[in-house]
């Protein structure tokens, strides 16, 4: 095919802006955090309240919501001058920002219980904060200036040809303007930008030639290039992070899928990175690196457990029929009966097991214990 002719049937651009991502909520800080700084769940969690009890420097930090109150909007001002103030690395990056701009995050309608994680407008050098409160304090500082900055600008570019009768088609960006990009980030690995990770393709924002249709091309050269699927990667803390708010990507039943998507998922902002330690502290996980595996004793759990109690199904049941509680459409005393009713079919079918041999924790993978 190399040296042959060929023909555009089809060259279609088009011009797109990108707002900044919204400020964050806990879990997506935790998963920024783990990504970007290789800080534990729990890390994140400690240096969050660290900032918010004793330095006055971020809002309360256990929310799962990453929106603001629109009555907020005028306190920006003041904000943006303690940031500066306490951190000069963001000063010129404060310069360009308008604060007449107003983001998407500013909406009533979808605040729960706590808004998003913000700087507060308190006045403290971050001179004063441990390596990893200054860390954290900058990621968070840096999400919400992005609200201030321009769109991310860029064309779609998708282009087809037909050389020797085989169809081809490419796809390609080209950037107009970074707008909040040179802030936050964006396909690269810029610090506190991990949302633009190395999962994203290296030629994700290649750019693609708009040319018109009917134009003749020549083929210089064919590559064809063989790949292999890859298994999953392993959890970090980071991702089971992003795992255990999404859950529902793990289910198979339609309905349960669309349960677990509307509640928390597993745990809340307040209790995940309490989950995940809890799982180090009784040798059911282990760190290899920056991944997460299960131990030996992990998986003789699960192995000794009934299949019903190792699915997140169940949270999904209850967690429905809790909101069915507090819209007064069930009863709290028929919901309880109900789970001791299941919980004792569990202990049921956990004994009908029998005992199982479980590597006993922190011994030689040949020590056994009996449970």
């Amino acid at each position: 095919m190399n040296g042959q002719g060929g023909v555009v049937t089809a060259c279609s651009s088009d011009k797109r802006c990108e707002p900044p991502p919204l400020p964050y909520s806990l879990p997506e800080l935790q998963v920024d955090a783990g990504k970007s700084l290789g800080l534990s769940p729990k890390q994140t969690l400690d240096a969050c309240q660290a900032l918010y009890e004793s330095h006055r420097l971020l809002t309360y930090p256990r929310s799962d919501c990453a929106y603001l109150p629109e009555g907020q909007f005028a306190q920006a001002v003041q904000v943006l001058a303690a940031v500066g103030r306490n951190a000069p690395v963001f000063a010129s990056a404060i310069a360009r920002a308008d604060v007449r701009r107003r983001s998407r995050a500013w909406d009533d309608r979808k605040v729960s219980a706590h808004h998003a994680i913000v700087p507060t407008a308190v006045i403290r050098s971050d001179a004063t904060l441990s390596r990893v409160e200054r860390d954290v304090y900058h990621l968070v500082c840096r999400r919400f200036l992005g609200q201030f900055l321009p769109p991310f600008e860029f064309s779609d570019t998708t282009i087809e040809l037909k050389v020797a009768g085989e169809l081809f088609r490419a796809r390609g960006r080209s950037v107009t303007a970074q707008g909040w990009r040179d802030l936050l980030g964006g396909g690269r690995r810029d610090e506190g930008a991990s949302q633009w990770d190395d999962d994203q393709p290296e030629d994700a924002e290649q750019p693609v030639a708009v040319l018109q249709e009917g134009t003749q091309v020549t083929c210089r050269e064919l590559v064809v290039t063989e790949k292999r699927t890859a298994a999953p990667k392993r959890f970090t803390e980071a991702s089971l992070i992003q795992a255990m708010t999404g859950i529902g990507r793990y289910v198979a039943d339609p309905k349960i899928k669309q349960l677990l998507r509307e509640s928390d998922g597993i745990g809340t902002p307040a209790t995940q990175a309490n989950i995940i330690q809890t799982l180090f502290e009784r040798r059911f996980m282990e760190r290899r690196g920056r991944y997460v595996s299960a131990t030996p004793v992990g998986r003789s759990l699960i192995a000794a457990l009934p299949d019903a109690a190792t699915r997140p199904d169940m949270t999904a049941l209850w967690e429905a029929a809790m909101r069915r509680i507090a819209e007064g459409q069930a009863a709290l005393p028929t919901f309880l009966s109900a789970v001791e009713k299941e919980l004792l079919h569990l202990i049921a079918s956990g004994r009908a097991l029998g005992r199982v041999d479980v590597p006993s924790a922190g011994r030689a993978p040949n020590d056994r214990r009996r449970m």
